[in-house]
């Protein structure tokens, strides 16, 4: 007759304040013997008879110790390994996707014990049956790649003989691609460089945007005159005239990340790793959602993007046009996270001539609106994106809050310093709605866009 048992399904959620999962109803199969148990009762009835017909005593009691072993190890099926992974790739409203626990054995009525932990929450367990297919709706990041999960299963037969203590241990990783917005207007620098893009470049050439008319000259084409305004001209020497168009061109973009620091909303979390950080705002969020947007707005008007570590801690991509280069930049955005060493190149980066550079920084360090200034000193149009989110200082005291403060006084230094050196600072929310404004103030400048 089966067991049938009502099993709580684990606590595994990575926030406080998340609501207990709803109760699994497992049934239990009836313990079933291995091939093992099977072959030690024959051997040990056999023996003891025939140790009791031949007047053996000590064949009785050899078939005796093989009767006891047989409800020992030997009785139950060896445990099976089991896998615990990710069932689908959709995310729920709340941020959770779906983890499945499996046997990978043949299922024969076997127990599982999971003993799991996610990120700032307190070990869980559950104990279910290897024949179930239990589902765990586990907590994701809001963007990036993260661990969510570290586990350990255990196993035993049904009958709790054979036992396999962590038969499978691990972790679950969760990484999560930016989603980008789109601006409708862009800023771009006053050098195009090449001729592939969507943009109006300063030369004459082969596009669709009319730069003017004037008489014919040497290399110009035939193609190019106008005939009816060369009916119309009054010219004394009786030149041709012709229309002249912009050529095409695009911009080189490069997305410049400063990843050194991770700065969540609570402040007092940041001193804290493990203090349920996994579905909080960052700096680090808010850097990858502010790069894919402007990658995707450039990339969709034809120019060519690239992104950098700011101060060389990863090796840079190159710029390049295509839906190839955004999937590749939206992989970088992915896996961006805080470099293990504090030990950068002796010679920083450097972005292509002519290119337009989005520092993408929260600007606690005062090196980071050097390295912005060094940048436009070299001839580049530069704006810098501010990742860090509005800060809760609520959970801090003593020299924590006074070393917070410090920190908010020179990042407002670095503000003053970038205002003075005429380098756009563009908020990380909303950057779409910001470059659309920025591309205003630029064409609206003395002298157009610089």
């Amino acid at each position: 007759m089966g067991l049938r048992r009502v099993l709580r399904q684990a606590d595994l959620p990575a926030e406080r304040g998340h609501a207990p999962a709803r109760p699994v109803t497992a049934t239990l199969l009836s313990a079933e013997r291995s091939p093992a148990w099977g072959v030690g009762v024959v051997a040990a009835i056999a023996l003891a008879v025939g140790g009791v017909l031949a007047g053996r005593p000590d064949v009785a009691a050899l078939g005796g110790l093989l009767a006891l072993m047989s409800t020992g190890p030997l009785a139950g099926r060896p445990p099976g390994r089991p896998e615990l992974g990710f069932g689908s790739d959709a995310v729920d409203d709340a941020g959770r996707r779906t983890a499945v626990l499996r046997d990978a054995g043949d299922g024969s009525g076997r127990l599982m014990v999971l003993r799991g932990r996610g990120p700032g929450a307190r070990q869980s367990c559950l104990v279910a049956a290897s024949t179930e297919r239990l589902e765990l709706r586990v907590p994701l990041p809001l963007s990036g790649r993260r661990e969510v999960l570290r586990y350990a299963v255990s196993t035993a037969s049904a009958d709790l003989v054979a036992l396999q203590d962590e038969a499978a241990a691990g972790s679950l990783v969760a990484g999560l691609r930016p989603l980008p917005a789109r601006a409708r207007r862009l800023a771009l620098p006053h050098r195009l460089r090449s001729h592939a893009g969507d943009h109006r470049g300063p030369l004459a050439g082969g596009g669709t945007d009319t730069l003017g008319t004037g008489t014919w000259q040497a290399g110009d084409g035939l193609r190019s005159i106008d005939w009816r305004a060369t009916a119309r001209s009054t010219a004394a020497d009786g030149m041709p005239v012709v229309r002249r168009f912009a050529a095409p061109a695009d911009a080189a973009v490069v997305l410049a990340v400063d990843a050194r620091a991770d700065v969540p909303t609570d402040a007092a979390a940041w001193s804290r790793p493990l203090a349920g950080r996994l579905r909080m705002d960052s700096s680090l969020h808010r850097a990858r959602s502010a790069a894919a947007t402007i990658a995707h707005s450039y990339l969709a008007a034809g120019d060519r993007v690239g992104m950098m570590d700011a101060f060389g801690f990863a090796a840079p991509l190159p710029p390049a046009a295509g839906h190839r280069q955004f999937e590749l930049l939206r992989r970088r955005l992915t896996t961006l996270a805080v470099p293990p060493t504090s030990l950068g190149p002796e010679r920083p980066p450097q972005p292509p001539p002519g290119a337009l550079v989005f520092l993408l920084s929260p600007f606690l360090e005062p090196d980071a609106c050097e390295r912005a200034a060094e940048w436009v000193r070299t001839g580049h149009v530069v704006a810098a994106v501010d990742t860090l989110p509005e800060l809760d200082l609520g959970g801090t005291a003593g020299m924590e809050r006074e070393a917070w403060e410090l920190l908010l006084a020179s990042r407002a230094a670095s503000h003053a310093l970038l205002a003075e050196r005429g380098i756009a600072l563009l908020p990380a929310e909303g950057v779409e709605a910001a470059l659309d404004a920025w591309a205003v103030r630029r064409m609206r400048a003395p002298g157009g866009p610089r």
